[in-house]
């Protein structure tokens, strides 16, 4: 999942979309974060946050940020993160 962090949250499109996975019962799936935001990317805490009672999730231990556009550390992690969703 990919957010922007816009006033200490998640997208609200995003939100939404996570609201609608936990309605159905979204379970025993893998998740990964990318989050951005100018100052402080929080984005990712409030996309966990929300799944936190799914059962079975279990999450990504690299977490993409950055702010504004992505650097070159950023990339590299997005490029961790792709190969290990890959190996899954």
């Amino acid at each position: 999942l990919c957010s922007p962090t816009i006033n200490a949250g998640g997208f609200p499109a995003l939100k939404n979309f996570i609201t609608s996975l936990v309605d159905h019962n979204f379970q025993n799936r893998f998740v990964a974060f990318m989050e951005c935001g100018m100052w402080s990317p929080s984005s990712g805490k409030c996309m966990a946050d929300m799944l936190r009672g799914c059962k079975g999730v279990k999450y990504d231990e690299t977490r993409v940020k950055f702010t504004g556009r992505p650097d070159d550390e950023a990339f590299a992690n997005i490029a961790l993160l792709a190969n290990e969703i890959a190996g899954k």
